[in-house]
């Protein structure tokens, strides 16, 4: 099914993150890889079709309801959107192949350039993948389960949820635009969210169906700006220094940090008394998300911090059912959110992708993300990986507050 592209069609911290970059560093280069960690699917047959689909983006430009929406944000300047109005998608920047017997994708080129293709790209390999399953039954299984879970949220909100009078409200976010079954199948699952479960949905990550539904819409940034300080700054500093921008940039506004670029040791390290102030919460994406945010608030509390006025969002394979766990054991004690990507956009009856597209390099230099899961970690030199695991585990534990 040939499905309509918008330059749109992705996650709001494309466009935070790119405004970073369109003031900051301007004349950065990067490199960008695709990464299956299903060991049981080859994507490799599909590489043709994916191809022709990238082409599909080519070209692509903001149209005015777009760019109204994110000026109606506040916090996208007038000459950064001037800037964006510009923008012309270009896939000269993107290279689909083979490496090792496997699908291999890679993005190169100026950053300002190239951070827009993360989140479609991403989203075309799935579509490509699920052509093949894409059938009525299917769709229609996929609209049975969104009915049993919109009916298991609403419940959960009326019984546990209005008659708390210390927790604070229970609020998702959809978050999946990059594993989507369909382009037309997530604007679908949107719409009936939005119309279906308006207490509970707080809006979405896409801009396009944001604009297209009048749903606020939600996003800081990815993992791949604290990755790009590690070539840029001396990497024990490089998480810090990319907070300490973002909110040199922001002023205030978008104040949930991303926790496990670099695992969540350095982390709380990096996360001091200033910055704990400036920022509004974190987000949680890798790891025991109890033990996390059991962490979280004691971290705040060692700094004085009341964590009920603070916020804790969970984004790390979440489905309803662990939400309304999460919710139980931590909304009287911190405010909570919830971003759910792919047991919303994709789950139909296919078993869902779990692939990923993350900077390798930066400048020429290779970057990592090592996380609080193994299996989500990446860097594609094994030298620069165990220098950082070191730096992290063993030298920077020893170096005192930062």
């Amino acid at each position: 099914m040939q499905q309509e592209r918008h330059f749109g069609n992705n996650d709001l911290y494309t466009y935070t993150v790119k405004r970073v970059v369109w003031e900051r560093f301007s004349n950065v280069e990067v490199e960008y890889a695709f990464r299956n960690r299903d060991s049981d699917v080859d994507l490799l047959p599909l590489k043709d079709k994916i191809r022709s689909k990238i082409q599909e983006l080519n070209g692509l430009t903001p149209d005015r309801p777009f760019l109204d929406k994110l000026r109606g944000l506040k916090y996208l300047s007038d000459p950064f959107l001037e800037a964006l109005s510009q923008s012309r998608l270009d896939t000269s920047h993107i290279e689909v192949g083979e490496r090792d017997g496997k699908l291999d994708i890679r993005i190169r080129g100026p950053w300002f350039q190239t951070v827009d293709f993360e989140v479609p790209v991403l989203q075309i390999v799935n579509e490509a993948y699920f052509e093949a399953y894409d059938t009525p039954s299917v769709r229609n299984e996929g609209d049975r389960r969104l009915t049993e879970k919109i009916a298991r949220i609403k419940a959960f909100v009326r019984e546990e949820v209005a008659p708390s009078t210390e927790s604070h409200p229970y609020g998702i976010i959809e978050m999946g635009t990059r594993r989507s079954f369909a382009v037309d199948w997530h604007g679908h699952v949107l719409q009936r969210l939005a119309s279906e479960l308006p207490e509970a949905l707080l809006g979405t990550s896409n801009v396009h169906w944001a604009t297209q539904f009048g749903l606020k819409t939600y996003g800081t940034f990815s993992h791949q700006g604290p990755m790009a300080m590690q070539a840029l700054f001396p990497i024990h500093r490089s998480q810090r220094v990319w907070f300490e921008i973002w909110n040199e940039v922001f002023r205030g506004n978008l104040g949930i940090a991303l926790s496990d670029t670099l695992g969540a040791d350095l982390f709380f390290r990096d996360f001091d008394l200033a910055l704990a102030k400036l920022y509004d919460g974190a987000r949680h994406d890798s790891g025991d998300p109890f033990a996390w945010g059991e962490r979280f608030i004691a971290h705040l509390r060692s700094l004085n911090i009341d964590a009920y006025r603070k916020t804790a969002v969970f984004s790390d394979s979440l489905n309803d059912l662990l939400s309304f766990e999460i919710w139980r054991r931590f909304a009287k004690r911190i405010r909570v959110q919830f971003g759910i990507g792919t047991f919303l956009s994709n789950d139909l009856g296919p078993k869902p992708l779990s692939n990923v597209i993350k900077m390798v390099r930066c400048n020429g230099f290779p970057v990592a993300k090592l996380s609080d899961n193994p299996l989500k970690g990446q860097c594609e030199d094994p030298v620069v990986l165990a220098f950082i695991v070191h730096l992290v585990n063993e030298l920077v534990p020893g170096m005192g507050r930062p």
